[in-house]
């Protein structure tokens, strides 16, 4: 698993080097990226049965390994926000886990030392998260500037407003409300909203929003208002964006990444009514340099066959039980549905879906 991460990983760095939103790995669009084998880590151990007898100096040194991942993992989250699903997935899987096997240890009369200790990794490793994000939180607390305890401006990047971009790809609640991928649209749109609600008197408690000076912390509450009362009068709308609209763009951004669609899908969403369609001509230039220097993501390229075969030969020669395969594909599907969460709730683009388009051809 992890020999094909880091070939993917590498496969896809030409949509990121040559895409002027990103430029780099470094990029905190890619940042994510660099916390996927520490959360592939802590999903395989979590889900990797114990075969041998319980040895207290492994349980300490595998429980010692999933901690440094998961302050790995939450290093990236303070840089950025939406590597949110890492720790979220596993502290499901690990609060999961914890309640099948205190289920099964009650249920068990003949109970041993082993069963006990099945019982600690996943309640260590929910420990492990709840004290990290505790830190996190107590760290930005102290460190940050006194502008962001006034409530004015956010300690991270604003969440509501990020997700009623994604409306953008659903074309009637597009046009209707005039959303394009660009801050400005949707902050016009929280203006317009509070003028027809008659609230008038709010706007200047969010900011200068017609020369986009926004005090981010109050406005994304006032986007999260707008969204629910949007999504309650246009339901279906709301769900058609969620569940075909943004999956079928990822989708097709996949195969561009991959080298099946010439451009990526849905340009003329990122086409600014106030700025013009730079940003369309830059993910068309992305593409044309792929291509004039042939480096679309292609696993059949020499380079990573060199790197995947050996390890394929190794693999069908070692005598592997079901039980590790099924745990290694749920690993897989695991991490998979975890990074596409970002694009789902988010919105898909030629610069947000690094870690999809890893995990998902992974998986294939």
């Amino acid at each position: 698993m992890l020999v094909c991460v880091l070939t993917v990983s590498y496969l896809i760095l030409p949509s990121i080097k040559y895409n002027p939103q990103l430029n780099s790995i470094m990029a905190l669009r890619s940042f994510p990226i660099l916390s996927l084998v520490a959360c592939l880590h802590c999903l395989g151990t979590l889900l990797r049965t114990q075969t041998m007898q319980f040895n207290r100096f492994l349980f300490t040194k595998e429980v010692a390994l999933l901690t440094i991942q998961v302050i790995l993992i939450f290093f990236t989250l303070h840089i950025r926000t939406t590597a949110l699903w890492q720790p979220i997935i596993i502290g499901c899987v690990a609060f999961y886990l914890l309640a099948f096997k205190t289920y099964n240890y009650i249920s068990n009369s003949l109970r041993n030392t082993d069963m006990k200790f099945t019982l600690l990794k996943p309640l260590i490793v929910l420990v492990v998260i709840i004290v990290a994000q505790l830190g996190l939180q107590g760290y930005r607390s102290w460190a940050f500037p006194v502008e962001y305890k006034r409530g004015d401006q956010i300690l991270t990047r604003v969440f509501w407003h990020n997700i009623f971009s994604g409306f953008a790809f659903q074309p009637e609640f597009a046009d209707r409300y005039k959303l394009r991928i660009d801050d400005v649209s949707i902050v016009d749109a929280t203006k317009n909203y509070l003028l027809e609600k008659d609230r008038t008197s709010e706007l200047h408690l969010l900011g200068n929003l017609e020369t986009y000076n926004v005090k981010w912390s109050k406005y994304d509450k006032v986007v999260l208002e707008m969204l629910i009362d949007r999504c309650r009068e246009y339901p279906l709308e709301c769900a058609s964006a969620f569940f075909y609209y943004k999956p079928i763009s990822f989708f097709g951004n996949i195969a561009w990444v991959y080298g099946f669609k010439q451009y990526p899908p849905d340009l003329e969403v990122f086409v600014s009514r106030q700025f013009g369609d730079s940003l369309k001509q830059q993910f068309i230039k992305t593409s044309n340099l792929m291509d004039d220097k042939n480096q679309r993501a292609n696993l059949l390229n020499t380079i990573p066959m060199l790197i995947i075969v050996p390890f394929l030969v190794l693999f069908l020669i070692h005598r592997t039980d079901r039980r590790y395969v099924i745990e290694s594909i749920s690993t897989l599907i695991i991490l998979f549905i975890g990074s596409l969460s970002t694009v789902v709730i988010g919105y898909p683009g030629p610069h947000t879906i690094a870690e999809p388009a890893i995990t998902r051809r992974v998986l294939k």
